[in-house]
């Protein structure tokens, strides 16, 4: 199998985990009661920071940006969630964020000479 396929491979079988996981904790929200919209409105950037890791050691740390800037988007709304950044609202200013990230990203890859 070649390292393409197996990492292929090995994403499809991440994924399908966490969807089974999603459907567990959906399944518990019916059946006993769980207040998953609670805990997804205050969990879901979580998914963003797996996101970043999966790209991190799917490509074997060595173009750490993607995955980095994911991990740092997810954490700074996780925090956010939690109030650690009362000042900051931050769902106002994602936008905003993302496009000068996307920016920086485009740069990177123009000015390090990769097409």
């Amino acid at each position: 199998m070649s390292e393409r396929h197996y990492r292929h491979h090995q994403g499809g079988v991440f994924w399908g985990l966490i969807l089974i996981l999603f459907g567990v904790l959906f399944l518990l929200d019916r059946i006993a009661g769980l207040d998953f919209g609670t805990l997804i409105g205050t969990y879901w950037p979580v998914i963003i920071i797996i996101l970043g890791l999966s790209i991190l050691v799917g490509n074997g740390f060595r173009r750490p940006f993607g995955g980095l800037f994911l991990i740092a988007v997810g954490a700074l709304f996780l925090l956010n969630n939690f109030n650690v950044f009362e000042f900051l609202h931050l769902r106002q200013i994602f936008v905003p964020l993302l496009l000068i990230g996307i920016g920086f990203f485009m740069l990177k890859n123009r000015v390090g000479g990769k097409n």
